[in-house]
């Protein structure tokens, strides 16, 4: 039993790590502890064995699902490398220029914080605006309320009917 319990304790945390890497809501402060989290979630398979399920699933077809993980693990650990190598001062300096915080807003008692997006040579500035709650001191949860390309800061913001609008330049 507490090898089944491990088993879907580990795929649950593999499960909601790569949920967050496609809706990116849930991440740290830190550019270096995002890209390593990441790098947690691809090895985990790794730590996985079949579990032979009483009467439901045989341990041919938990040898099966391990593999299959253990597979999409490999893919994902070469993507992950290659972006890594591209975006190695994030993990290095710990600052990530291509998704860089240039200002902090407190509005109503909500915080949010203003990114300059930089996808590299031939891409023009962007600016994203995000409510930023957080879980943990060191882990958030944030929502996108403004993006504008091109854009390479935020001018003005201002609350109309209850809304807030933000101007970029």
């Amino acid at each position: 039993m507490k090898q089944t319990t491990s088993l879907f304790l580990k795929i649950g945390i593999m499960v909601i790590l790569l949920l967050n890497m496609k809706y990116g809501n849930i991440s740290f402060d830190s550019p270096r502890i995002n890209y390593l989290v990441i790098a947690f979630a691809l090895v985990l398979p790794w730590f996985m064995s079949p579990v032979a399920f009483k009467g439901k699933i045989s341990l041919i077809s938990n040898k099966f699902v391990v593999l299959i993980l253990k597979l999409f693990s490999i893919l994902g650990l070469i993507v992950w490398s290659f972006f890594a190598f591209i975006y190695s001062g994030a993990i290095i300096h710990d600052e990530d220029y291509s998704f860089e915080k240039i200002n902090n807003i407190t509005i109503k008692n909500n915080n949010y914080g203003v990114y300059r997006t930089n996808g590299g040579a031939m891409t023009a500035f962007g600016i994203v605006v995000q409510k930023e709650t957080y879980i943990l001191p060191f882990l958030k949860y944030a929502t996108v309320v403004y993006s504008n390309y091109p854009a390479s800061e935020l001018k003005n913001y201002k609350e109309l009917n209850g809304k807030i609008i933000f101007e970029s330049k």
